[in-house]
């Protein structure tokens, strides 16, 4: 936790991200590597200049995964992420104030479990891609994104 907070030298980052806080405010911050099955809570939270956020599972558990509260909070770079199956639950405000997310993929076919103002502050046509087979279930379990979920192509 906090083993980072606030530098603003990194640039890159291919690691396994464990504690919460761990980059928060680290500004100058452009693409990360995340090599564990989740993201800790506040550990990306206002990395103002953070483009690029790859998921690639370096860690071979049978647990399921989230994205912590605030996680990626006023990332305002950050334009699109796609969010692998293993993602069960993305927790409260965890994409809100990224200003230039204009899209989101998500590969489950299960939603996740959403919290409050997962995506508040994101841009106007801003989109959910799915699944085309699970576009009615995105939509009936996350009813206020309704409007913003479609089918990516396969």
């Amino acid at each position: 936790e906090n083993a980072f907070i606030g530098c603003t030298s990194l640039r890159n980052i291919d690691t396994f991200i464990f504690g919460e806080r761990a980059f928060e405010g680290c500004t100058g911050i452009e693409t990360v590597i995340q090599r564990d099955r989740g993201v800790p809570s506040y550990s990306m939270k206002n990395c103002t200049s953070l483009k690029t956020f790859e998921f690639r599972q370096g860690y071979v558990g049978n647990h399921d995964a989230d994205i912590g509260v605030e996680a990626f909070y006023g990332c305002a770079e950050l334009s699109e992420i796609i969010i692998p199956e293993y993602i069960t639950e993305i927790h409260d405000r965890a994409f809100y104030g990224c200003s230039s997310l204009v899209s989101v993929t998500l590969t489950a076919k299960i939603p996740p479990v959403l919290g409050k103002d997962v995506f508040s502050g994101v841009i106007p046509g801003f989109k959910i891609y799915v699944h085309p087979a699970f576009v009615s279930t995105y939509r009936n379990l996350w009813p206020s994104y309704a409007d913003c979920i479609t089918a990516f192509e396969l």
